[in-house]
């Protein structure tokens, strides 16, 4: 128990979600500083945390995150404004509810900052978490958490408008490229009951070289592996050129005519793949013509055709 100035003593304080971000990390130790009023500040230790430790401060503590501002732009920062925090809202949006659902859209992040991104959205009530759906429960989101869509949507239409340039290999990976391409087929142009695509990137390493898609009454699934349908297209080109083609930087028949992209298979399904070909809800939103200075990586696609 630590006394301040004035005597009275404080008791522990549980850390916000905010401060549990931290724990895993570093541990957080208190340092009293006394200036007339009892405050708290952070040292810390570089140590990893057992995992039966915790972390308990003292003192009137306020949120890790927060900017000390009223401004609801600040107070909405403080749970926006965190790595990976759009892009699970992104997710939830799009119509994952699942924790393993969550992570193929965000393969790179790992299952811990997962859940603790998703912990912070039901705190701050975003989110709400229903553990008696199946194992793992589902996330689903709350009307103050649906008014986030108009927020995110304006977000990736400026990066779309203005960020474009940015775009580098480190950003093209195939398991997030496939994901996309299975949310947003063009399902009113495959007349077919039933259709296996097989994408190949050749470029690629073994593990990440073949994906199939499966449609089926309306559905479709993303398989890793080889599944037990025989497959009614081929479509076969690099990353890069799938990613400007789903962008909407690169028109799908001009890559087909050209043989940036070779769609081999069934004759109806070959000759319809600009029509059934994933687009990203952004690929309509106009870019400046001004230069920006910088390398278009459609412009790459459109010299390597």
């Amino acid at each position: 128990m630590t006394q301040g100035d004035s005597g009275s003593q404080q008791g522990p304080v549980a850390l916000t979600p905010q401060q549990r971000t931290l724990q895993g990390r570093r541990k957080l130790r208190p340092r009293v500083v006394s200036s007339g009023s009892y405050r708290v500040r952070w040292s810390f230790v570089a140590r990893p945390l057992a995992s039966t430790e915790s972390v308990v401060l003292y003192g009137d503590m306020s949120s890790a995150r927060s900017y000390g501002q009223f401004c609801p732009v600040s107070l909405s920062a403080e749970i926006l404004a965190v790595r990976w925090m759009p892009i699970v809202l992104r997710e939830l949006l799009y119509g994952s509810t699942r924790f393993q659902e969550l992570r193929r859209g965000i393969p790179l992040i790992s299952p811990t900052m997962l859940s603790q991104r998703l912990h912070e959205l039901v705190d701050a009530g975003l989110v709400e978490h229903d553990a008696s759906a199946h194992p793992g429960g589902e996330y689903r989101l709350t009307k103050a958490g649906l008014d986030m869509r108009p927020i995110v949507e304006q977000l990736g239409a400026w990066g779309q408008r203005w960020m474009h340039h940015r775009i580098t290999d480190d950003h093209l990976e195939p398991s997030f490229l496939m994901w996309a391409f299975h949310r947003h087929m063009r399902l009113d142009a495959l007349t077919e009951k039933r259709v296996t695509v097989l994408f190949e990137f050749p470029e690629r390493r073994a593990n990440e070289r073949r994906w199939w898609l499966i449609i089926d009454k309306g559905e479709v699934d993303l398989c890793l592996k080889r599944p037990g349908f025989n497959v009614d297209v081929t479509v076969t080109t690099d990353v890069q050129t799938l990613a400007m083609v789903y962008l909407g930087s690169v028109d799908p028949a001009e890559a087909q005519r050209s043989g940036t992209i070779a769609v081999t298979g069934r004759a109806s399904l070959v000759r319809t793949f600009a029509k059934w070909c994933a687009r990203s809800r952004f690929a309509s939103v106009s870019r400046p013509r001004e230069s920006t200075g910088r390398k278009d990586p459609a412009r790459s696609v459109r010299r390597r055709s």
